[in-house]
């Protein structure tokens, strides 16, 4: 049997068949006394351009959603990343996934762009 961590990144990643995921998940006990992976933007923007590509469809970004959002062994990076997932497994209450919606979620889980590099007298390389 593989273990946990192993199979929760795989889930995370949406790396295979969530069926298959979530079975090897029930081989393990479900209570765990902390989380084993983080649940990060980049994933959740990795699942936003299977859907936009139409590799996903938004039922199999709701189920993957949901699974994730169900498990206290997945943590989430962040406030943002919470209410993304939230959500993505919540269409009745928060709107159906659509084009648009993943291409806000995208823009709001994206990285803020680091300053460019702007030299300075006290850092400009000499001449």
């Amino acid at each position: 049997m593989r273990s946990r961590t192993d199979v929760l990144r795989e889930l995370v990643r949406l790396a295979r068949p969530l069926e298959g995921v979530r079975a090897e998940l029930g081989q393990h006990p479900w209570d765990s006394p902390a989380p084993l992976v983080i649940l990060e933007a980049e994933d959740i923007i990795r699942i936003l351009d299977r859907f936009l590509s139409h590799e996903l469809s938004m039922e199999r970004v709701e189920d993957w959603a949901n699974a994730v959002e169900m498990r206290d062994d997945i943590e989430y990076d962040n406030d943002l990343v919470k209410e993304a997932i939230f959500d993505l497994a919540n269409p009745v209450l928060q709107g159906a996934l659509t084009i648009e919606m993943a291409k806000r979620w995208k823009e709001r889980l994206k990285p803020a762009d680091p300053e460019p590099y702007r030299p300075t007298k006290k850092n400009e390389p000499p001449a």
